[in-house]
């Protein structure tokens, strides 16, 4: 009899099932590729996170942050102009100022090195050593000058002796700057100190200190006036077409520029006098002038300043009035940009033929009209070339103007010459004339080469 299989029973030798492809996949694979997906996300996520909540300063990172790049960009700029005008320390103390490490930034590396460099070979200069350069009023038309009937080439010839051209005092900046020299201040050579033994303050001489090659000089300009006699003879406030070639105006406006009326009556404004002249040389070199310095501009009291009538009997008491805002506006603008006012007597005199109670009363009437517009300064320039002596003790000259508050004179020579007192300074000043250019030549050789330098179109030149 057949047996049968018992129910329920596995059968001998089953059939296996295939799996797919699909299958494998989804059961093998599948888990681990879903797992690294949500790792390498995760990981994105917690490095987002970082880097958001990172410092930007963070030494750490290797890149340097955008501020930090701005800030090292500005101390360089910033440090440059210190530099250019020969401020070492403040160039360094600036660039020591910044937060970054400067492992990162090589260019505030290369500029702490380069400025302390230089500082270290500076050479220092006595205040004998300076020249003074002084000028009067520039002549802008020369062909005008030449042709006034007073004061040109048919009367005294007064302007082409005097008198330096805009162009030619163009020329003696650029080779001054080519010589190596750089615009300084008086006050840069001396300090006051109170004295126990003398119970009073005197003066000490310091030295100053330039870059190896570069070498100090003073400019000066005289009768800073504008003289109605040279663009006004008629005063009546109006420039006169038939001027002699000079400015009839300074002004300020985001900038100094001068006014002057041409002879088609038109009144044109531009660089016509030494103060437009040397702000539009010191913009393209800066390093011509030491911190910040600029010329002493000297005047007398007579006839206004800078062309402002602030004294005119011709005008009326309101335009005067007028006239004494303006100048004081404009003095404030000359003295926040470098400038130094002077003293050039009041009536444009020669001391040295004056007594001293003439020189008191002619001091006088500078404090009481001109002082309020020029504020008090404590420089006088002798006017005609002139001087009170050669001992300023037991002078009452000398007496006089110490008690107006003048402390710093300068004479007029060509020769090197500085006398430092307790009391007072005393300096020679070279004019720069076209005559003494032509005929004195030598005085200016170790400054400047004087060839090549007056236009030809001047002629004979009076000595």
């Amino acid at each position: 009899m057949e047996k049968q299989p018992m129910t329920g029973s596995r059968p001998t030798n089953p059939r296996r099932k295939t799996r797919s492809k699909i299958q494998v996949f989804k059961e093998v694979y599948l888990p681990f590729i879903i797992l690294a997906v949500a790792l390498l996300l995760i990981v994105g996520i917690v490095v987002t996170i970082v880097n958001l909540s990172k410092d930007p300063g963070d030494p750490s990172d290797d890149t340097p942050s955008v501020q930090l790049q701005q800030e090292a960009e500005a101390l360089l700029t910033q440090a440059q102009q210190l530099a250019l005008s020969y401020d070492y320390d403040g160039a360094l103390a600036l660039l020591s100022s910044f937060s970054g490490e400067l492992e990162q930034f090589p260019k505030i590396e290369e500029a702490i090195n380069l400025y302390t460099s230089t500082k270290q070979g500076m050479v220092a200069w006595r205040s004998d050593q300076v020249p003074i350069l002084s000028f009067h009023v520039l002549v802008e038309d020369l062909m005008a000058a030449l042709a006034d009937p007073t004061y040109g080439q048919n009367g005294t010839n007064q302007y082409n002796r005097n008198f330096v051209t805009t162009e030619e005092f163009s020329i003696i900046l650029q080779r001054l700057y080519d010589n190596g020299y750089v615009l300084v201040n008086l006050d840069d050579f001396y300090i006051t100190g109170y004295s126990n033994s003398k119970e009073c303050e005197i003066f000490f001489e310091k030295k100053l200190m330039l870059p190896n090659g570069k070498k100090p000089i003073i400019l000066t300009e005289t009768h800073c006036n504008y003289y109605s006699y040279m663009v006004d003879k008629d005063k009546n406030g109006i420039p006169d077409q038939d001027g002699a070639g000079f400015a009839s105006k300074l002004c300020w406006d985001n900038g100094f520029y001068n006014e002057r009326m041409t002879a088609d009556g038109s009144l044109v404004k531009g660089a016509f006098d030494l103060v437009p002249l040397l702000e539009n040389f010191i913009s393209l070199h800066p390093d011509f002038s030491y911190r910040g310095a600029r010329a002493i501009l000297a005047f007398s009291g007579l006839d206004g300043i800078f062309g402002y009538r602030i004294n005119s009997d011709s005008l009326s008491a309101e335009t005067v009035e007028t006239e004494k805002r303006e100048a004081t506006l404009l003095l404030n603008k000359l003295q926040a940009a470098g400038y130094t006012m002077a003293c050039y007597t009041y009536r444009n005199t020669d001391y040295s033929v004056k007594s001293a109670d003439e020189i008191k009363e002619d001091i006088q009437l500078w404090q009481q009209e001109i002082a309020p517009i020029v504020g008090q300064t404590n420089i006088f320039v002798f006017a005609q070339e002139a001087d009170i002596g050669t001992n300023y003790k037991n002078n009452e000259k000398f007496d006089v103007l110490y008690e107006g508050g003048f402390r710093f004179f300068l004479s007029s020579s060509p020769f090197l010459s500085r006398v430092v007192d307790d009391a007072y300074v005393r300096h020679n000043r070279l004019s720069a004339t076209a005559s003494s250019l032509q005929h004195h030549s030598e005085w200016f050789s170790s400054i400047l080469d004087t060839t090549t330098l007056l236009n030809p179109m001047r002629g004979n030149i009076p000595k």
